[in-house]
């Protein structure tokens, strides 16, 4: 069952965030989040639109999710669940949006973090990865 809000993810809300994610979890003992790894995934985001040199005014609508993984394919007939949790952007910041436990059964047991990038965003990373390759290898 998915759990829809909308919670700014900072220090001030580490408490609201992590009762919510406690709320979410309740009866499970493995592959659970926290609140670190919420702010981990918001750091990882924006890491990864710096690096693209994005301009800020493009994050809003860029959505990050993560969920760790186990390595196998299934337990027989037991599913291994997971925490998902997904940030967005907004204007003001970055916003919890949504928690949830899911299926995670990978034959790597790789952790699971997906960025997504707003349309405006995407554009303006291939904008500056063309301008990078024409002043890389000028015509």
């Amino acid at each position: 069952m998915s759990q829809k809000m909308k919670i700014r993810i900072t220090d001030e809300n580490q408490e609201k965030i992590q009762k919510e994610l406690d709320k979410a979890q309740k009866g499970y003992n493995a592959r659970l989040c926290n609140f670190k790894d919420a702010k981990d995934i918001v750091e990882m985001a924006e890491e990864h639109l710096e690096t693209f040199r994005v301009p800020k005014k493009y994050w809003v609508g860029c959505k990050v999710t993560y969920s760790e993984s186990v390595e196998c394919n299934s337990y027989g007939s037991y599913n291994a669940l997971s925490t998902k949790i997904t940030a967005q952007r907004f204007s003001s910041g970055w916003f919890l949006v949504g928690i949830d436990r899911v299926s995670k059964s990978t034959r790597r047991g790789v952790d699971q973090c997906h960025f997504l990038p707003s349309s405006i965003a995407y554009e303006a990373m291939a904008r500056i990865a063309k301008e990078d390759f024409r002043r890389k290898f000028p015509s």
